[in-house]
């Protein structure tokens, strides 16, 4: 790879994002290293314990000791607006992370989506919390999230691959895309029907930031899905998989519908 300054871009996709994990993992010794990072819902997840100087090792076996459901916390159904609180994601990034942007080892940008303008929000300083809390809130099942006192949902709504706000930051963007998945021909639940929905409904703001990508990598998906946690070791290890084969040939994943800037 010809440059020194290369961004990551990691995608929403709930525990899916395991697979941004093992994609880590395999490219952790990869030169260059990455010098910027972005993420929306979980990638905003991963990428922050990224940007705090965790390795995949230490943020794999922190996700393994945690269910989806003791993260999220369920609030019960008697909300107006979401099924579930982030009370218990609350408590684990206070717990990990540091508090302030500014405190990152490297340069870190969450997304989420502004209810009431119905655009972009871009998050790269102040509480880093409640950056990653906004990015999050996938609506329906999550509540809306108050940040820099505007309502706030998850950032997939508009952006689900942050590529475009890495450009001035870097040379080379990677792009990890981790939305290509299987579903039952039966939605015999809210949660999985609300997935496929609010899925559907990001593909195409995820394929439009593609065109920002100098790298794409999209891993192959295990038949789990993206709320099911007992696939996160599936998820990692076809993350892993991609990795390997990024950093052994990078050639292979070059955008050929980049736009020159």
């Amino acid at each position: 790879m010809d440059s020194n300054n290369i961004g990551l871009a990691l995608s929403g996709g709930g525990i899916r994002g395991a697979m941004h994990i093992g994609f880590l993992e395999a490219t952790e010794k990869f030169r260059p290293q990455i010098s910027a990072v972005a993420g929306t819902s979980i990638g905003s997840i991963i990428g922050a314990f990224y940007a705090a100087g965790y390795t995949s090792q230490q943020m794999l076996n922190l996700f393994k000791q945690q269910s989806l459901f003791s993260i999220v916390g369920w609030s019960g159904f008697t909300n107006q607006v979401g099924l579930m609180e982030m009370s218990g994601l609350q408590k684990i990034l206070e717990k990990y992370l540091p508090k302030d942007f500014s405190e990152l080892e490297k340069p870190f940008t969450a997304i989420a989506t502004e209810l009431e303008s119905e655009k972009v929000l871009v998050i790269d300083n102040g509480n880093l919390h409640e950056a990653v809390i906004a990015s999050c809130s996938i609506p329906i099942l999550f509540k809306p999230v108050q940040i820099q006192g505007k309502e706030c949902v998850d950032g997939g709504v508009l952006m689900n691959l942050p590529a475009n706000v890495l450009i001035n930051q870097t040379d080379k963007i990677i792009g990890v895309d981790i939305n290509k998945m299987y579903y039952p021909e039966n939605y015999h639940s809210l949660r999985v029907f609300a997935e496929k929905i609010f899925m559907m409904s990001i593909r195409g703001n995820t394929e439009i930031s593609k065109q920002y990508c100098d790298y794409i990598i999209e891993p192959n998906m295990p038949h789990v899905g993206a709320l099911d946690f007992k696939g996160m070791e599936l998820y990692y290890q076809a993350g892993l998989n991609v990795g390997k084969e990024f950093r052994d040939s990078p050639e292979k994943f070059l955008n050929p519908n980049k736009v020159k800037f």
